[in-house]
């Protein structure tokens, strides 16, 4: 199923953030879903991958312009994990 794939490769002390932001950011239009993992390596440059699932390229401004996850990010997110990579990805 075609779609767009939000991709932040980050680091951080918190070992619950994928369940914070499926509980948060599940409810914004066009957000199918999310993938959060752990590196296999311990010594891997990022730690942690989370991917937001997207409908579609036009739920990639409304999921950012989104309330929701402009308040996620600037006071759950950002300030824990810092050292991130962060690009949208779409799926063929």
């Amino acid at each position: 199923m075609p779609g767009v794939l939000h991709t932040i490769l980050f680091n951080t002390n918190l070992d619950e953030a994928g369940v914070r932001v499926q509980q948060q950011l599940g409810q914004i239009p066009g957000v199918r879903g999310f993938t959060f993992g752990q590196a296999v390596e311990p010594g891997a440059r990022y730690r942690y991958l989370l991917q937001v699932h997207f409908a579609d390229q036009g739920a990639i401004s409304r999921y950012r312009e989104h309330p929701l996850h402009q308040d996620f990010a600037s006071q759950v997110f950002r300030p824990v994990a810092v050292d991130r990579l962060t690009t949208d990805f779409i799926l063929l």
